[in-house]
């Protein structure tokens, strides 16, 4: 692995690769004195890449912790751990339908990707044979109520500042029609503070019954 930092630095630096069961390892052993602040080093995906991940960064049971361990020209060492950022990772939408009767309650949960952007607004469409009822949708996002925007078939949420990291919305007294399905898949669309849409399209399975 060569590092090669254009010029007013005008540096190259090799790198000693080193995998095994603990990961890959990368080691610098010739870095020039000179004080870096930060560079940004990318590599090309797909099948033309040089490497390629062996887990998925933004699924949440990933383990994004790297263990840095730095020495000086002078000798000092430092070491510590730290958590990659995923700014590529989009944000991600469960829900769930519990049916009872011709009521039925909608709970949507929305979270920004980990180390990712904020979710800045988000909009909820109603599958066919569910409309709204009497009742507006609550919603709580990073422990404040927010209000929502319903219309017969949809709602929408903006958040204000930078956009929040996770969000509940319980829409309580939906009204089931006769072709309400047993499983019915609901949009959910998700803009993030990088300003990009994320549509999402979660089959939700009924829980509860027709008859109260």
């Amino acid at each position: 692995l060569i590092v090669i930092l254009p010029p007013p630095v005008g540096v190259r630096a090799d790198a000693v690769v080193e995998t095994g069961t603990f990961g890959t390892k990368n080691i610098f052993p010739s870095n020039p004195d000179l004080p870096l602040r930060s560079f940004t080093l990318s590599f090309n995906d797909g099948r033309e890449g040089l490497i390629s991940l062996t887990r998925d960064l933004c699924d949440p049971k990933t383990d994004t912790t790297i263990h840095v361990a730095l020495t000086a020209h002078s000798g000092k060492r430092a070491e510590f751990s730290s958590r990659l950022a995923t700014p590529g990772c989009d944000p991600r939408a469960r829900v769930s339908i519990r049916r009872r009767g011709r009521k039925a309650t909608l709970v949507a949960r929305l979270t920004a990707a980990r180390e990712g952007p904020a979710v800045t607004a988000a909009s909820l469409a109603l599958p066919k044979g569910l409309r709204r009822g009497r009742s507006r949708p609550r919603v709580r996002a990073d422990g404040k109520a927010v209000a929502a925007r319903a219309r017969k078939r949809s709602a929408r949420i903006g958040f204000e500042g930078d956009g929040v990291r996770a969000a509940r919305i319980v829409w309580k007294g939906l009204v089931a029609g006769k072709k309400l399905r047993r499983a019915v898949r609901v949009r959910v669309t998700l803009k993030d503070a990088r300003g990009r849409k994320t549509v999402l399209k979660p089959r939700v399975r009924l829980r509860g019954h027709k008859r109260g």
